[in-house]
């Protein structure tokens, strides 16, 4: 089975929710928004390896998410810029030798455990084909019960 890895920018700061946490590290049934995303990207057997694109304030509070040992394909973070782009850059810089990702929000926890599902012909649909074969699927629409990124 041809697996993805997945970027989860998460390096915003959600200054539109006032005080508090960034939206991300904010609690959702007792644990993190971003957890949940990450759970749920974590289940997909179609995800091989999970990197989050954190901002550099946020290394000891993405540590306590990480050491969750039921998410074992998440790997070292990356620190994300100071624009989602940026973010997904770094990102994918750290996935380069991958054929096909997929770009989740990580305030976005509704991802499908089919996250990642290539088609009869190997893309993956909502890909875009770059450089060097690099599929790259954004798949981050909130209320979309089911997609085959």
């Amino acid at each position: 089975m041809t697996t993805a890895a997945a970027i989860v920018p998460a390096a915003g700061r959600g200054l539109r929710m006032g005080e508090g946490p960034a939206k991300q590290y904010r609690l959702l049934r007792g644990r993190p928004v971003f957890w949940h995303t990450l759970a749920r990207l974590q289940a997909s057997p179609r995800i091989g390896r999970i990197i989050a694109a954190i901002h550099g304030d946020d290394e000891e509070r993405f540590g306590r998410i990480a050491s969750d040992p039921l998410l074992d394909k998440l790997q070292a973070p990356v620190i994300g810029g100071s624009t989602r782009s940026e973010s997904v850059r770094a990102g994918l810089e750290a996935v380069a030798d991958e054929g096909l990702v997929l770009v989740h929000d990580a305030v976005r926890p509704w991802v499908s455990t089919d996250a990642g599902r290539p088609d009869d012909r190997g893309e993956a649909p909502g890909a875009v084909r770059g450089k060097g074969g690099l599929g790259v699927c954004a798949a981050e629409r909130p209320f979309r019960s089911a997609f085959s990124c």
